[in-house]
Order: structure tokens, then C-alpha cells, then sequence
């Protein structure tokens, strides 16, 4: 999908193909994907970072499991493939996910996008690990 060209390109890359070969290899992955707006939105951000931390970032939108947004719970942690977890709201006004990084949470723009071994969920934000 040309919204994820950035997700897209670093997951083809020969650099993360360990990221993107755990992924095809789970038998279940929730992956929260970021578009490409949200990327540019921390592109100063993604220039200062070492390759390990964008494999951590990565990491970071991917649950081992499949979870579809009707399985989701306001306050629900999920645990990430970075060992990291992040935090489920759910309000009136849609579904967000609380980051490490204590900035504005990111809005679960669209959801349930079946994958082959899993789902995917569009974030307006990418989401950020304890670097």
C-alpha cells in the first residue's frame, strides 16, 4: 500500500530482514502500522537513531499474537516483540495506544486489515520504546 512505503522499505531492507523474518515466521502477529505521515512526523527523530534502536522501533509494532479490535479492552497491556508493552484506551472516541515515550498517544486509524498470519492496525504515530 503506497501509505506504508517507509514501514514497507525498512522491512524489505537487508538490515531488519531478522525483524521481517520473525514476522513471517509467527504463527500469529498483531502489527500496528504506522503510515507514512507518522514517519515524517519524527524524521529528526529516525536520523539520530542507531540501527539497533530502528530494530527495537520495529520491533515495537508487532504483538505475537492475533488480536482483533474486538478483542481489544480499555487499560489492556499488550507485550510487544521487543519485549516492550503498550497500553490499550479505548473512549468515545475511538482506540489509542499509550508509547514510552510520555508524548501523544496514537490513534488507531483503521483496523482489522487481515494479513497471512495475522492482523494489522493503522497508527497515526510511531510508536516509541524506552530507547
Amino acid at each position: 500500500d503506497s501509505e506504508f512505503t517507509v514501514l514497507v522499505s525498512l522491512l524489505a531492507s537487508d538490515t531488519y530482514s531478522d525483524v521481517t523474518a520473525a514476522l513471517k515466521a509467527a504463527d500469529n502477529v498483531t502489527v500496528f502500522a504506522p503510515t507514512d505521515a507518522a514517519f515524517g512526523d519524527i524524521s529528526d527523530v529516525i536520523e539520530t537513531l542507531t540501527e539497533d534502536q530502528i530494530r527495537t522501533v520495529l520491533q515495537y509494532h508487532a504483538a505475537p499474537a492475533r488480536v482483533f479490535s474486538s478483542q481489544l479492552v480499555d487499560g489492556q497491556v499488550i507485550g510487544m516483540l521487543s519485549g516492550e508493552t503498550v497500553k490499550v484506551n479505548i473512549s468515545e472516541s475511538g482506540v489509542t495506544l499509550t508509547d514510552k515515550s510520555g508524548a501523544t498517544d496514537a490513534n488507531v486509524v483503521e483496523v482489522n486489515v487481515h494479513g497471512s498470519n495475522g492482523v494489522i492496525h493503522v497508527v497515526d504515530k510511531v510508536l516509541i520504546p524506552s530507547l
